[in-house]
């Protein structure tokens, strides 16, 4: 669910343009939404035996005037140890491919004159389209995995000698980890990564949202479901209509509000029910602080308790 609504988001060229903007260009607007179009995501090898197919998850046509790249966008959310290898392999099919389409182009038009033109199927001068290939993460864990070529081989011991030489190929790689925070965004796509980037510090999260309020009041329902999935948050897959606006779109900041108070409700239901209202204070007073996992500790943890009690002055 995970990997197929990730796609079908950034398939929009506003997120997809700002995507490539914050990632390479400082959220400096590069490329624009309106300079996109959609291009085939399979590329195919047909001088392999029925035929090699690699299926990527967005591709965009960047037209500019008369010049044209290719924007490829990679969806993970789990690590994948050899994704160096799978971009490096994708990128030198499409450009064989894009060699034999003129290499064809040639033999048509007969224009091919000199031996090594005949011989390299293309001109000298000949140019192809760039192809950039960006792979975006979206994984709980901070991206583990090889970023180059070079950490992929045995070049250690006898092999050192041969680093110097080895053609090094880099991932282009997006890990919202690796970011304190997401100004460079210019749309909705700065809330979802500030969500996952902070969803395991309340406090942190809670300053953001209080501090930017006006991006959270009304948040398009593809970036809620967005944040709802990746975060794992069955809180907020439960929000219903309560929390939609005028404009139609979520008030994250009233479902947030809401949930934390529910947690609240909930985590001193959980202390009276175990039959002592010192207990239920103890976690009334964890969930204000937002510390959920030692509320949950202390409901069932008799030495955890006791400690919680000390620190909060409870008993002596």
């Amino acid at each position: 669910k995970k990997d197929v609504l990730t796609v079908e988001y950034l398939a929009e060229c506003e997120y997809f343009a700002d995507m490539f903007n914050a990632a390479f260009f400082d959220g400096k607007e590069v490329i624009k939404k309106n300079e996109l179009e959609d291009a085939a995501s399979e590329l195919k090898d047909n001088e392999i035996p029925k035929g090699a197919e690699v299926r990527r998850d967005n591709v965009k046509k960047w037209l500019r005037g008369t010049k044209l790249a290719i924007l490829v966008i990679e969806d993970q959310s789990n690590i994948d140890y050899h994704m160096v290898i799978r971009n490096l392999y994708a990128e030198g099919l499409y450009y064989r491919n894009e060699w034999k389409k003129r290499k064809n182009l040639h033999r048509k038009s007969k224009d091919l004159v000199t031996q090594h033109e005949f011989i390299s199927g293309m001109k000298q001068d000949d140019k192809f389209e760039p192809l950039v290939n960006l792979v975006v993460y979206f994984g709980e864990e901070p991206w583990e995995g090889p970023r180059t070529l070079e950490e992929l081989l045995d070049l250690s011991g006898e092999n050192a000698c041969l680093r110097p030489y080895v053609n090094n190929y880099h991932l282009n790689l997006f890990d919202y980890h690796d970011y304190e925070n997401f100004e460079g965004f210019q749309s909705e796509l700065r809330i979802v990564f500030e969500f996952l980037r902070y969803a395991k510090d309340k406090n942190a999260l809670r300053k953001i949202v209080a501090e930017h309020s006006e991006n959270y009041y009304n948040v398009s329902n593809e970036t809620y479901q967005m944040i709802a999935v990746l975060t794992n948050s069955t809180e907020l897959l439960k929000c219903d209509e309560k929390y939609e606006n005028e404009e139609g779109g979520w008030n994250m900041c009233k479902a947030l509000e809401d949930i934390r108070l529910e947690g609240i409700e909930e985590g001193i239901k959980e202390g009276i029910k175990e039959g002592e209202g010192l207990l239920a204070d103890l976690i009334s007073r964890l969930f204000l602080d937002d510390r959920t996992e030692d509320a949950k500790l202390a409901a069932r943890d008799e030495e955890a308790r006791k400690r919680f009690y000390r620190e909060y002055g409870m008993i002596d």
